[in-house]
């Protein structure tokens, strides 16, 4: 099992002023999505039921989009084998920093399984991309058996521009 230590891409360094507020986007939703997208270099996959994206500018100028949508574990898995994507098995639900970082809706005891997937955009190193798939204990086509394709799952994303240093 991989460690991944990632922090809020809008908290400042320790020892800097913390940045501007964020900016609500008012874009139409289809904006967001493609603003997503393109940004990210990710795209929802075919089954992606429901999805549900914010968008924000940080310090004013640096886009920030989180991202949620159901699938199957086969959706998931391509929405995670993208270029420069690495991917994470872990047992049990989110950490608590996970939870607050994805707004992560489901409860712990439901979760049977989670995978993290982090890596910048492949042609744009400033653009950070990370996801956290849920994979909810009733949503198993075979429970206690082997993982499915079939299996239900659900996509946390964002992705962010970081600032220029």
């Amino acid at each position: 099992m991989g460690v991944l230590a990632s922090c809020s891409p809008g908290d400042a360094p320790v020892g800097e002023e913390s940045p501007e507020p964020a900016e609500t986007m008012t874009d139409p939703p289809e904006e967001f999505r493609e603003g997503f997208e393109t940004q990210s270099g990710l795209t929802l996959p075919s089954d992606a039921e429901n999805p549900e994206i914010e968008g924000t500018r940080l310090e004013g100028e640096r886009p920030y989009y989180e991202l949620r949508f159901a699938t199957t574990r086969g959706g998931a898995e391509v929405f995670c084998t993208a270029d420069n994507l690495g991917t994470y098995r872990g047992g049990g639900g989110p950490t608590d920093e996970e939870y607050e970082l994805f707004s992560v809706r489901e409860d712990v005891e439901d979760i049977e399984m989670i995978v993290e997937c982090t890596g910048a955009h492949p042609s744009d190193g400033r653009v950070d991309r990370e996801a956290l798939v849920v994979l909810p204990e009733e949503g198993l086509a075979d429970p206690g058996g082997e993982p499915d394709a079939e299996d239900a799952a659900v996509v946390y994303a964002y992705t962010v521009e970081l600032p220029n240093r």
